[in-house]
């Protein structure tokens, strides 16, 4: 039927910018800072000894095994062949094409480095 058909059908074209490359400018400052003041050093503090023991193994028992006596097969099935001619598929019309135009990209954020 006629649910492929559009009587007024809608075309929009995306294309890029027609101005050429985008050219962002950056700012980047740097900083030097100074360090804090090293603190006095602390007496030596021995690590803790540590003794890890561990639990004696568990015992397993053997596993328990069920057995069951296999299915039997199934009875033969007579194979049927069918040949069936179907129409052909009916070639759908020409779909809308919408094109949009990129955003532009964002400037680039200023980067500060402190040292």
């Amino acid at each position: 039927g006629e649910i492929f058909r559009e009587p007024n059908p809608l075309e929009l074209i995306r294309r890029p910018p027609a101005q050429g490359p985008i050219t962002c400018r950056q700012n980047i400052s740097v900083s030097f800072l100074q360090p804090p003041p090293v603190p006095p050093p602390r007496p030596p503090v021995p690590p803790p000894l540590v003794i890890r023991q561990r639990a004696p193994p568990l015992s397993t028992t053997a596993s328990l095994i069920l057995r069951e006596r296999p299915p039997r097969t199934p009875a033969p099935i007579s194979s049927k062949m069918i040949i069936k001619k179907l129409p052909s598929i009916p070639v759908t019309p020409r779909s809308v094409i919408v094109e949009r135009y990129s955003a532009t990209p964002a400037r680039p954020r200023d980067i500060i480095i402190e040292r």
